[in-house]
């Protein structure tokens, strides 16, 4: 009673109760009662099991509807485009429909069903008499672009034989022995095997000259076109109980088998093996873990070529009979996004940084929102993760969770799968905030007056403009906490862009101060005219629009008035389209242009033509990942550029020309 005891809590997870109960079990044993071997090796697996319920695995695993039954299924192959699932079933429609004596259960038969897209299977069916006797047939595997199965049957002691599909009718052929006499002992009893891709190389289990007849994992090669005497495989993958289901990844580095040695928690277990190019062997064997493996039997894993996703064979709760067949594969990262948005008037709240946390994985994530209230991250997918709500400060500081929630990913069978997550938050996005200041020359020190422009820093666009008084500013401004600005100066007709930039705090006042690099240029200082006229045009063309001509006519009149002076055209366009056509466009344009001021009598010594593409916006095509229709008509233009002054802003790094436009700010 204390070893059922003991069986029906190791199977159910109780390990304490369990190893107390076998503990008491062997204790009413004998000292020479060979029991006592049993027991001690339940004892060990119950402290393996403890062990590997703290590896934190991702995989996943699912029962396959459709083919289990309350008898045994077990040792699943699937082809080489995963659309056929081959199996080996117990069930009572088998060919032989006698039971066998060993076990009271019937004979083993192959059975064949279809894998429909959405993962549900179609309608079972055996493969009959090509394949199935009244005796034992089993599947091992399916190659060489799925014409050859290599099966098992109760022959000559339990042995290997291959079947070759028959292209014409689609038949399996004769199943014909694959180990000759002379090299394995036809009274040996071999279960499982597999051959690489190759054909070369037999990977099978046996009990081939086995001390205490446990299964082994050997190793035959072919030379010649035959099979040589197969050697046993190192301790790194035999032990002194049973081993069997060697399974091949396709770039022969990687084998999963079973078996009941090693750590396993109870009964077979699946393990893998990295292979060791130095030492020329295979590797420690590795414990897959929950949830693929449980304290009852798990073997006959094998991978879809894909590489995602597979199946094989247990022995655990809540299955259909004594053997089942599952469908399991990894746990893949998944791509998030959404926007976080405040519940009390929907406004997108910018720098809320997000943060994911597991404490069984001990795995945490972290995402910031950009100026739009965007966010994106690649977080692991089936878990459930306590989500907190802050708000990042400048200098990388966070505030304290203003709120806090829970999320649950779901599972990501592939790789890139995306879905989207918006959040509604209990957070008042705006802030009365003091922003003040003073503008002063760097090498004088003397403050200086113009006007302050504060810009969104994701859009370019105006937001507010301050006027100087005695060289500083103040001002009050209703914004959203977390939000970015930048400060761009004007003093006169000369723009000082990006001189200072801020972060808005959840509350109170903020100091920037402006420190100038004035240009020591006498032809900047004096009344000389100083000009950047823009002509913008349509989508994909190069003409001069009607009314856009206003600019050029400007131009046309200084340079009237002062007959020393030089220009530059400068042709641009927005981003949409290839590099090279967007070249040409630019150039295109800047030459409408030339030839415009030609026929108005300026001469081309005094006119030069640069373009360059799309390279140079004046404002972003796109902000968040999305289209800004109004900053793309910014960007495709001309500039026609007093020469004097082009030569002074090539050379002066953080001096930028900006445009004049009538009716535009800035």
């Amino acid at each position: 009673q204390d070893y059922w005891m003991g069986v029906a809590h190791h199977y159910n997870y109780n390990f304490d109760s369990a190893k107390f109960y076998y503990s008491r079990y062997k204790g009413s044993l004998s000292g020479k009662d060979q029991r006592i071997e049993e027991v001690n090796k339940l004892i060990s697996e119950i402290q393996y099991a403890k062990q590997h319920l703290n590896a934190k695995n991702r995989f996943w695993v699912e029962f396959i509807d459709g083919i289990n039954t309350s008898h045994a299924e077990h040792s699943p192959v699937i082809s080489s485009n995963g659309k056929v699932l081959y199996y080996t079933s117990r069930n009572e429609k088998v060919t032989g429909e006698e039971e066998a004596d060993f076990d009271g259960d019937f004979y083993e038969d192959i059975y064949a069903v279809k894998v429909k897209e959405d993962g549900t299977l179609g309608e079972r069916h055996s493969l009959g008499l090509d394949l199935n006797t009244k005796h034992h047939d089993a599947t091992c595997q399916i190659f060489d672009n799925d014409s050859k199965l290599l099966i098992y049957r109760w022959n000559q002691g339990g042995s290997l034989y291959i079947s070759t599909k028959n292209k014409l009718t689609g038949h399996w052929g004769d199943p014909k022995l694959i180990l000759p006499k002379g090299v394995v002992n036809t009274k040996s009893y071999e279960s499982h095997g597999f051959i690489t891709d190759d054909g070369n190389t037999l990977y099978f289990s046996s009990n081939y000259k086995t001390e205490n007849k446990d299964l082994d994992i050997l190793i035959s090669k072919k030379v010649d076109g035959e099979w040589q005497e197969p050697t046993k495989l190192g301790t790194n993958i035999n032990s002194s109980y049973d081993e069997d289901s060697p399974f091949i990844m396709p770039d022969g580095k990687t084998m999963y088998f079973s078996s009941r040695g090693h750590e396993s928690m109870g009964g077979y277990d699946i393990f893998k093996s990295e292979w060791d190019e130095e030492r020329k062997e295979w590797g420690v064997a590795v414990h897959m873990g929950l949830p693929i493996n449980t304290p009852e039997e798990d073997s006959y894993l094998v991978w879809e070529e894909n590489g995602w996703q597979g199946y094989f064979t247990s022995e655990r709760k809540n299955g259909a009979g004594e053997k089942d067949i599952y469908r399991f594969g990894r746990t893949y990262d998944l791509i998030m996004e959404g926007v976080v948005a405040s519940e009390k008037d929907g406004s997108r709240i910018p720098n809320v940084k997000l943060d994911f946390g597991n404490e069984q994985y001990n795995i945490a994530y972290n995402a910031v929102t950009n100026d739009t209230g965007y966010y994106k991250i690649e977080i692991a997918s089936d878990l459930a993760f306590d989500l907190g709500f802050a708000i990042k400060l400048p200098d990388s500081k966070t505030e304290p969770p203003f709120f806090k929630d829970t999320i649950n990913i779901p599972l990501a069978k592939r790789l890139n799968i995306k879905i989207r997550r918006d959040f509604l938050v209990p957070y008042d996005n705006t802030t009365q905030l003091l922003l003040t200041g003073i503008i002063t020359e760097r090498n004088s020190g003397d403050r200086i007056n113009g006007d302050l422009v504060i810009r969104d820093l994701e859009t370019g666009e105006e937001f507010k403009r301050i006027s100087t008084n005695d060289g500083s500013y103040k001002v009050d401004l209703e914004v959203p906490k977390g939000k970015k600005y930048e400060i761009d100066f004007y003093e006169g007709g000369i723009a000082y862009q990006k001189v200072n930039d801020f972060t808005v705090p959840t509350d109170g006042e903020i100091k920037r101060d402006v420190i100038i690099d004035r240009i020591e240029n006498d032809l900047l200082k004096s009344e000389y005219p100083k000009f950047v006229k823009h002509v913008y045009f349509d989508f994909d063309k190069a003409y001069i629009r009607r009314g856009s001509a206003t600019p050029l006519k400007e131009a046309i009149d200084i340079l009237n008035k002062y007959p020393s002076k030089s220009i530059r055209i400068v042709g641009h366009t927005d981003f949409f389209g290839e590099n090279d056509y967007n070249q040409n466009l630019s150039q295109r344009r800047a030459s409408i242009v030339y030839e415009y001021l030609l026929n108005q009598g300026v001469s081309p010594d005094r006119m030069a033509i640069t373009f360059s593409g799309e390279e140079s916006p004046i404002a972003k095509n796109e902000v968040g990942g999305k289209d800004k229709p109004k900053n793309r008509q910014l960007n495709r233009r001309v500039e026609v550029i007093d020469n004097d002054y082009a030569n002074v802003l090539d050379g002066k790094a953080g001096l930028l020309y900006l445009t004049f436009k009538k009716g535009m700010k800035g």
